[in-house]
């Protein structure tokens, strides 16, 4: 187990089992280092919250058959150039459920257990270069 802390573009890493700390690093190139996936953490909190990117602006949506609708997002809380997605909800009942993500050179698939918040998160690298699929689980979801 690894405590990965950062505020203000600087990042700790606590690794207790070896008694090491890595201190004053960028967050993305921590992650990137132990994952092989360099997100900044407001980028992992939408990734892993079902957001996908942070301050999201839907700017186009589709229907499809089977019940599925695909939004183009864009993130709107940063300068310079938006940032853009796509998710792909699947209709549950009355309500749309987020059942996947496409954003640059990734694919986020979610499944849900109870609650809002997605209970499992993949992220597939689609870069044929980058071999990356990894698996997060959400345990202990606290909000607010």
């Amino acid at each position: 187990m690894c405590i990965l802390s950062a505020q203000n573009g600087r990042g700790s890493l606590l690794l207790p089992r070896d008694s090491r700390v890595l201190r004053n690093a960028p967050p993305s190139a921590i992650l990137e280092a132990l994952t092989g996936v360099a997100l900044e953490p407001d980028d992992l909190q939408a990734v892993l919250t079902g957001c996908v990117l942070p301050a999201p602006r839907a700017t186009a949506g589709r229907l499809h058959a089977g019940g599925i609708a695909s939004i183009d997002i864009e993130s709107t809380g940063e300068p310079g150039a938006p940032r853009t997605a796509t998710v792909f909800l699947k209709r549950s009942g009355s309500q749309w459920q987020l059942r996947a993500a496409r954003r640059a050179r990734w694919q986020f698939d979610y499944i849900y257990g109870i609650g809002s918040f997605p209970q499992r998160v993949s992220l597939i690298s689609t870069n044929p270069d980058v071999r990356v699929n990894i698996g997060a689980a959400l345990s202990q979801v606290e909000t607010n």
